[in-house]
């Protein structure tokens, strides 16, 4: 965990947009396209198949406060090689962190 420090609260700022779009882009936006193209990733694929998506911590801390909802203290809680998953069941579409139970998010 980033507690006190320049990290931490870069992305506090980054969450508030203090921080200007010209350097990183909204929040909500970066969550909102990740997530996107991890759905539709997901529905393109046969059975039996799975995708992989390697992005930037930061773009996972995005995804888990706005796409799952996750308090800013949770959000930043990440482990090495921390990820969210996305898959379906009975056709419905849901994403999950570690140590919390999945969110429906379509």
């Amino acid at each position: 965990r980033e507690n006190g420090n320049a990290p931490s609260q870069f992305v506090q700022n980054w969450f508030d947009k203090i921080i200007d779009e010209s350097i990183m882009l909204d929040p909500a936006f970066t969550a909102d396209r990740i997530t996107n193209f991890m759905v539709s990733t997901l529905k393109s694929l046969s059975p039996g198949q799975a995708a992989i998506c390697v992005t930037h911590d930061w773009n996972i801390f995005s995804i888990k406060q706005f796409t799952l909802g996750f308090s800013y203290e949770d959000t930043l809680d990440a482990g090495y090689l921390d990820a969210v998953a996305f898959f379906e069941r009975d056709s419905r579409i849901f994403a999950v962190a570690r140590q919390f139970d999945p969110v429906e998010i379509v």
